[in-house]
Parts: C-alpha cells; sequence; structure tokens
C-alpha cells in the first residue's frame, strides 16, 4: 500500500513539473493557419492549382521578412478534396498585423506585373465564403 502512494505521489510530482515546465514558456512560436477551398468550375478546372500555389508560396510566404517558415499543403484524401492550407510560423504575435500587410503588399507588387496569375488566383480561391484564419501556439515539440 505504502508503494501505491509513493507511485501515485511521484506521479503527481512529475505532471505537476511538467504542466510548471510547459507554461514557464511566455512567448511560444506562433503559427497562422489559413484554410481555403478551392472554387472548381468548368473555367478553373484546367487551372493547375500546384503551381500557382508554389508561386504565392515564394512570392507572398517565402519573401516575408516576419515569416520563420511556410508550407501549404493540400488535402489528399477523405470526404473534401478542395481543401489547401497555408501554414505559417510568424516571429512574434507583435508582427501579426505587420506580416499580413506585408504579404498583401508582395502579392500585389507580383500582381503588377503577372496579371494572369491575378485573375487564376482569384477564380479559384476568392470565395469569402470559402476560407479561414486561424492562430495557434506550439504547446509541446
Amino acid at each position: 500500500m505504502q508503494t501505491k502512494k509513493m507511485l501515485f505521489t511521484a506521479i503527481a510530482i512529475l505532471a505537476f513539473a511538467f504542466t510548471a515546465n510547459a507554461q514557464r514558456n511566455p512567448d511560444p512560436p506562433i503559427y497562422v493557419v489559413h484554410t481555403m477551398y478551392i472554387s472548381r468550375t468548368s473555367e478553373t478546372f484546367k487551372i493547375n492549382v500546384d503551381s500557382l500555389l508554389k508561386v504565392f508560396k515564394e512570392t507572398a510566404l517565402d519573401a516575408n521578412p516576419y515569416f520563420t517558415s511556410s508550407k501549404i499543403v493540400a488535402h489528399l484524401w477523405g470526404h473534401d478534396s478542395r481543401e489547401v492550407l497555408m501554414i505559417y510560423e510568424l516571429k512574434s504575435m507583435k508582427d501579426l498585423q505587420a506580416a499580413f500587410e506585408k504579404q498583401n503588399s508582395l502579392l500585389m507588387e507580383y500582381l503588377k506585373n503577372h496579371k494572369d496569375f491575378g485573375k487564376q488566383w482569384l477564380s479559384l480561391f476568392m470565395n469569402p465564403e470559402h476560407h479561414s484564419d486561424e492562430i495557434y501556439g506550439v504547446v509541446a515539440e
């Protein structure tokens, strides 16, 4: 019986130590997850979505100094195959507004010389009912 009490006490102390340690980091890495749905119509069916996403990543995400990393992932399997996630890590939560403004200015600068890209992008992704922005903080790595 004494062994069980000691084991339980040790587990409780370890759990408390892990919880306290997890809460010690006041500035966890911040990730923005932007979910978009591809608007597939007969007009947009022939657009190479992967190429558009790669250009967007290189132009508006990788060139953004407020992001430390970025990924764009596309849904491969399941009930809905039109979902695209853009995941980028912010240097700081304080940079959120500046990061979005920079992303927009980088994209607008690119669109000045690449009007076809803009038309294709808008036809595929600019349906306001089918996107969301979420902000996540890392709890464990």
